[in-house]
């Protein structure tokens, strides 16, 4: 089970990844559970990627929450 750091984490990876830290425990409690994976870019610079898996995470959250919403709507 993700923490509220490690979802909110994982969702500015696939928004904006240049955001976050590579070196933060929830970046490496994300690649421990295979959500993400480090990368170097052509500048030599670390930036965690989404993983296939974290990409599926993600969207069966928002499959989830659109029709939780709906339901009420």
């Amino acid at each position: 089970m993700l923490s509220p750091h490690e979802l909110s984490t994982l969702l500015l990876i696939q928004h904006s990844p240049s955001q976050v830290e590579p070196q933060c425990s929830d970046v490496a409690s994300l690649e421990h559970e295979h959500l993400v994976r480090i990368e170097a870019t052509t500048n030599g610079r670390a930036m965690p990627r989404l993983t296939a898996q974290g990409s599926e995470l993600l969207q069966q959250l928002h499959r989830f929450c659109t029709r939780q919403f709906a339901d009420y709507h």
